[in-house]
């Protein structure tokens, strides 16, 4: 500063009389150039506008302070903890909390600029209802204005968020009331751009779409930190310090630098809350053309509007998977109690089915679904038996195979019927498609077409044959149906051993007639040696010969051997001389004893 200690003076005198601080109102979808306010060194006020708009109350601005009474009533319900994140004027009056900004005027001039040492305080109000979990300030649309001497205004504008440098500056170039361009490239103690800049260690960056609650914002704002506002008390107050840092453009003495800022507040707080729904009630028994209709009530039970999605779902297999009707989706809409209802007109297709409601939580800390209780929908038992007729060609059905069956169970498997000389090919439906069972999803009076094919045999003539192809025992003829599989036997034959085959003993039987051949060898005979014959001579003096006691006509006999007949004759001899020399001695002795006795 090139002036003298009066015109400091003067400046302070000046700054000391400065606008207040002022702070504005924020929604969620606000920009930063909305709403600008003037936030000049001095006392910090706020705006009367209170942040109780931007906690969404139910429609009747009637909150709920009692659960509803439940006893007697079944349902499916889940207890919640329901997190709310907003962006508001933090200097407003709202029912969580109250916040003071304090910056003493003047600031701290320095060779680089002025330094303002702020303070922030953060008092947690006492809420039976809401839970305040954070609360984190933020800088938005800071300006400046140069005043000459304190008069007049020289230049004026918004300064500009640098990403690069973390740090708000000038616009480059900058243009003053009578739109000379001004060169704002470096500031008066040489660093690049002119710059305002918080420090301190409360202070630091977040990223906007965080502050906001917007993933489309990519840049960072400066941010000032409260330790633990979740473990705060009801009444306890947090001190923030920081500092604000000011960078000057001219160096000239007389030229005043102001500076405004706005500023937002993210917070974030929690509340209960309960969701329930009734279970629906199961629709059986109904007729074609009748309407099915399951409903639910769901009600929503918290301090703060809260809201559900809900859809019903539909089960085919039994309760093992659901699927979302997706054209009953509803929102809860800001109202605390929805009916959500399906109606319908049940086909034959939809007995069996299972029904249940699906309820999202929206804004809880636990968003995953739950469910109400599956409710059935039946027809009438007169819809759902059918006949099943069987046109057999001559065939005998099989005494297992129904004559009638039941949508929803239908028939596991149709056997097999049997007709003499015919192999069963398979039932056919009366499309002629191939049918072996009826699915639990048919429905209406079947007829099954059996259908069949001329059994084709086979044969196999087994013979058993001597080396010269002389049969040695009776043939065996094998009969079957084609394909099937046939056995040959060896047989045992008397005075024969088997030699080889030719053919194979097993196989299938074919169209063609088969031959199979048995081959045996003839065992071999016992030898025997005729006795020698004597040679008498004749009347003429020639040799006679023995005649053979062989047969030529059996083969089979064989003659015992004899020793010649001399042996043969003396032995013979013997004996009738001993019968006939007995008898005599003993007729003999009789007549002797007769005769004593006489005398």
């Amino acid at each position: 500063m090139k002036k003298s200690t009066s015109l400091i003076a003067l400046g302070i005198l000046l700054c000391s009389q400065a606008l207040p601080i002022v702070a504005y109102a924020d929604s969620i979808s606000q920009s930063e150039n909305e709403n600008k306010a003037s936030v000049n060194t001095g006392v910090v006020s706020g705006s009367n506008q209170s942040t109780d708009a931007l906690i969404e109350y139910w429609s009747d601005n009637q909150t709920v302070s009692t659960k509803r009474d439940l006893k007697n009533v079944t349902i499916a319900n889940k207890d919640l903890v329901f997190e709310k994140k907003i962006v508001i004027n933090p200097l407003a009056t709202n029912t969580l909390f109250s916040m003071t900004f304090t910056v003493p005027t003047p600031g701290t001039t320095t060779i680089n600029g002025d330094i303002y040492n702020a303070t922030v305080n953060l008092t947690k109000k006492v809420n039976p209802y809401f839970r305040m979990t954070n609360v984190t300030p933020f800088i938005v649309n800071p300006n400046f204005y140069i005043t000459s001497w304190g008069g007049p205004t020289v230049a004026q504008d918004n300064y500009v968020w640098d990403e690069s440098i973390m740090a708000w500056r000038m616009p480059n170039p900058m243009h003053d009331v009578n739109a000379n361009v001004i060169d704002t490239t470096t500031a008066l103690n040489g660093t690049s751009g002119i710059k305002l800049y918080m420090t301190g260690d409360s202070t630091g960056f977040l990223p906007l779409s965080e502050l906001r609650n917007d993933p489309t914002l990519e840049e960072s704002r400066p941010v000032i930190f409260f330790d633990d506002v979740e473990k705060m008390s009801d009444n306890e107050t947090s001190t923030a310090k920081f500092n604000i840092f000011q960078e000057r453009l001219y160096s000239e003495s007389g030229y005043w630098h102001n500076w405004g800022i706005g500023v937002l507040s993210s917070v974030t707080y929690d509340f209960d809350g309960t969701i329930s729904g009734s279970n629906p009630e199961p629709q059986t028994g109904l007729t074609l053309g009748d309407t099915a209709q399951f409903s639910s009530t769901v009600t929503l039970d918290a301090p703060a509007m809260i809201s559900a999605d809900t859809v019903w779902q539909v089960s085919t297999d039994d309760g093992v998977t659901y699927t979302d009707i997706e054209e009953s989706a509803l929102n809860s809409n800001g109202e605390k109690e929805l009916e959500s209802t399906l109606s319908f007109e049940p086909t034959l297709q939809e007995h069996g089915n299972l029904y249940r409601l699906k309820i999202t939580p929206n804004g809880a800390t636990d968003s995953e679904p739950f469910y109400t209780e599956s409710a059935v929908l039946t027809l009438d038992e007169s819809h759902l038996n059918y006949s099943v007729d069987y046109e057999l060609d001559g065939g005998v059905n099989h005494t297992d195979n129904p004559t009638t069956y039941k949508y929803g169970v239908g028939v596991v498997e149709i056997k097999d019927p049997t007709k003499a000389g015919y192999d069963f090919l398979g039932w056919y439906d009366s499309e002629n498609q191939p049918i072996q069972a009826i699915s639990k999803t048919d429905s209406g009076d079947k007829t099954l077409y059996a259908k069949w094919q001329k059994t084709e045999n086979g044969s196999v003539n087994v013979h058993y044959l001597d080396e010269d192809g002389l049969e040695i025992a009776d043939t065996v003829t094998l009969t079957g149906e084609v394909g099937e599989r046939f056995e040959t036997e060896q047989k045992e034959i008397l005075g024969y051993s088997f030699k080889s085959i030719e053919g194979e003993a097993s196989g299938n039987f074919k169209s063609d007639s088969q031959n199979i051949s048995y081959i045996y060898t003839k065992d071999d005979e016992a030898v025997i040696n005729p006795p020698e014959e004597k040679q008498d001579n004749d009347a003429s003096g020639k040799k006679s010969e023995a005649k053979k006691t062989n047969s030529a006509t059996d083969k089979n006999v064989q003659k015992l051997p004899v020793t010649g007949e001399e042996n043969s004759i003396s032995p013979l001899f013997m004996g009738i001389m001993l019968i006939v020399l007995g008898t005599s001695i003993f007729a003999y002795r009789k007549k002797v004893k007769t005769s004593s006795n006489n005398n």
